[in-house]
């Protein structure tokens, strides 16, 4: 991440909202490929570690884990999803 900037998002949405608003805005389906937990363990491999550490640490987390109120507080201009889809979408329908 060194150089890059960090997008923080301060809303809870599920996988299937993401993909709705990702149809909706490039106008092709997406589909979300949902696995079993034992299907889940069997991706982790050297090539996937950080963002498989990363989901599971969302997928195990306690209910407060991350406040997104204290984060829409901290950061009263950050994107919705919604927003920062339309905004990536837009740079790759043109």
């Amino acid at each position: 991440m060194i150089g890059k900037d960090l997008k923080v998002v301060t809303e809870w949405i599920t996988p299937r909202e993401v993909a709705k608003l990702v149809s909706e805005t490039i106008g092709e389906d997406v589909e979300v490929k949902e696995v079993d937990e034992q299907a889940w363990i069997a991706m982790r491999s050297p090539q996937t570690e950080e963002l498989w550490l990363n989901m599971q640490t969302f997928y195990t987390a306690p209910a407060d884990y991350r406040d997104a109120e204290m984060s829409k507080r901290l950061i009263p201009n950050a994107k919705t999803t919604k927003q920062f889809i339309e905004e990536w979408g837009k740079s790759i329908v043109q």
